[in-house]
């Protein structure tokens, strides 16, 4: 239902287009939640209700997305505003690489981010060929 929600503000505030339950090429055994594409590089929001260690997950998928899209950009989406302090103080500090930003779904930050994502152009990301020259021989 979280997921539901966050996908109505996204229609709602015209940042479209987007990918539920995304795959990313060369990225193999991730689901990213939300993914946005922008200028050749992915955004990406993941939606947690709670914490604890799941947090981990969001923040390992966002480092396997940079390391293939230097520009890539991860952010956790929560309704846990006790522990999304203490991962966004992990994030501050480095300790989770991967992550851009920790924000609590009903919180003003969650609005900043709906304004800074909403300010983008975002599009559909074009199918890619693993082929690199443009020759064929038939």
């Amino acid at each position: 239902m979280f997921e539901y929600a966050l996908s109505e503000v996204f229609k709602r505030e015209a940042i479209i287009p987007f990918y539920p339950q995304a795959g990313v090429r060369f990225i193999p055994f991730a689901t990213y939640d939300f993914l946005f594409y922008h200028n050749q590089a992915p955004v990406v929001v993941s939606a947690k209700t709670s914490l604890r260690e799941r947090w981990k997950q969001a923040a390992f998928e966002g480092r396997a997305l940079q390391e293939k899209y230097p520009w890539a950009e991860s952010y956790l989406v929560t309704l846990d505003s006790h522990e999304a302090g203490t991962i966004q103080t992990k994030i501050n500090e480095r300790e989770a690489p991967g992550l851009a930003a920790c924000l609590v779904a009903t919180n003003p930050q969650f609005d900043c981010l709906i304004d800074e994502l909403s300010s983008r152009s975002f599009v559909k990301a074009e199918p890619m060929s693993p082929v690199t020259t443009n020759k064929v021989c038939y």
